[in-house]
């Protein structure tokens, strides 16, 4: 069985918020810091719970058929994001605090991988595997909308969407080396950054703005490690 713990800075102090036989995984706090949400197989299936500190009250969220298992709560804090498991299905879903208001961000038979918020909560990225392809979508919030990005082949280095919702990187092979695309969703324009003659590239990770992207590199011969910042606007502007 796990439990969610909080560390207290000023008091140094650790205090469980979940019971001792209660199994629970995948906390994520309230952008305001008052709650914490997380998934729990409490009731048989796994569900979404939500403990909020000002009552000192925990709700259960979901009640569905399937397991549902929180990625994150939305920027705004009125929702949390979550994927529902099926029997080879999986669809994401984000639900209202009040759990009364609840939206199907994707209804495929595919199942949705990795689904995250970008900063704003306009869209969330998630890809699907078909066959050995791992394929690449976003998916627009409240409505739904699917915009198709591309693929992907790297088992080191992952597709992230811009803070502002309006591009995502991804890794793509280029001969025997891995570059770097980046695809602008409104002009659904795909890109390369031109970094296939860098080895050895790191996780990128975006500024909150959405106009740098930051991403280290490594090189094995002289075993340096230098992180390099790329300006998304001149790079555009360029081009």
């Amino acid at each position: 069985l796990t439990s969610i713990w909080i560390y207290d800075l000023p008091s140094s102090k650790h205090s469980r918020i979940t019971a001792i036989k209660e199994n629970t995984f995948s906390p994520s706090w309230a952008p305001n810091g008052k709650a914490i949400a997380y998934s729990t197989d409490s009731y048989g299936s796994v569900d979404v719970m939500i403990n909020e500190f000002d009552t000192g009250k925990k709700r259960r969220l979901t009640a569905a058929k399937g397991d549902e298992y929180i990625f994150g709560f939305h920027p705004n804090g009125k929702f949390v994001g979550y994927y529902e498991r099926r029997t080879n299905e999986e669809d994401i879903y984000a639900i209202a605090l009040t759990g009364k208001e609840e939206f199907p961000i994707t209804r495929s038979e595919a199942p949705e991988l990795d689904p995250k918020w970008c900063y704003d909560g306009t869209r969330v990225l998630f890809h699907v595997i078909k066959g050995a392809t791992k394929v690449i979508y976003t998916a627009d919030f409240p409505y739904g909308e699917l915009n198709r990005i591309g693929e992907f082949d790297s088992e080191t280095v992952f597709p992230i969407i811009s803070t502002n919702g309006k591009s995502v990187i991804y890794p793509k092979q280029v001969g025997s080396q891995l570059d770097l695309m980046l695809y602008t969703i409104k002009g659904r324009e795909t890109q390369k950054l031109g970094l296939d003659q860098i080895a050895n590239i790191g996780q990128p990770v975006w500024s909150l703005g959405g106009r740098i992207l930051a991403l280290s590199t490594y090189d094995s011969t002289s075993n340096q490690s230098k992180v390099w910042l790329v300006n998304i606007s001149q790079f555009l502007r360029s081009r």
